[in-house]
């Protein structure tokens, strides 16, 4: 079964402006140059079609012999230097994980799909996973 969130147009509005409220406060409070645009993008392909950067899709299939997460941007940070000026885009796919159109959707636009590891973590964890490796993958000295 799939969960996807549905945001009422009458507070879109109200909803983008606090969620880069919270994006910003998190920002200073880490002492962060460059915060983090937030936009709202009602489905996968018009995601992917407002955003440039290296793509990166954490998908939960097993057995596909998907790279790593580690290993994936272990390779990415051969490229820092563009990598911090393009950016990374991240693809966390809805309770349920995403279905074989949005695979397909995500490999047409270079994305890379990755693993997480062997077990199967809800939306909101693999997100924060995901990003904590990014960070410490791209800002680390080496």
């Amino acid at each position: 079964m799939r969960s996807v969130a549905r945001w009422d147009e009458k507070k879109r509005a109200v909803k983008l402006e606090r969620c880069q409220r919270i994006v910003k406060e998190a920002a200073e409070q880490s002492q962060r140059n460059v915060v983090p645009r937030v936009v709202y993008a009602p489905d996968l392909a018009s995601a992917l079609r407002q955003s440039a950067g290296y793509l990166i899709a954490p998908y939960e299939a097993q057995g596909q012999g998907l790279p790593p997460l580690k290993s994936a941007l272990r390779q990415l940070n051969e490229k820092r230097d563009r990598l911090r000026a393009e950016g990374v885009r991240l693809v966390i796919g809805p309770e349920g994980g995403l279905d074989g159109a949005e695979v397909q959707e995500i490999q047409a636009h270079e994305g890379r799909l990755v693993t997480l590891g062997a077990r199967i973590l809800r939306t909101e964890t693999a997100g924060v996973v995901t990003v904590a490796q990014l960070l410490y993958e791209l800002e680390s000295e080496g």
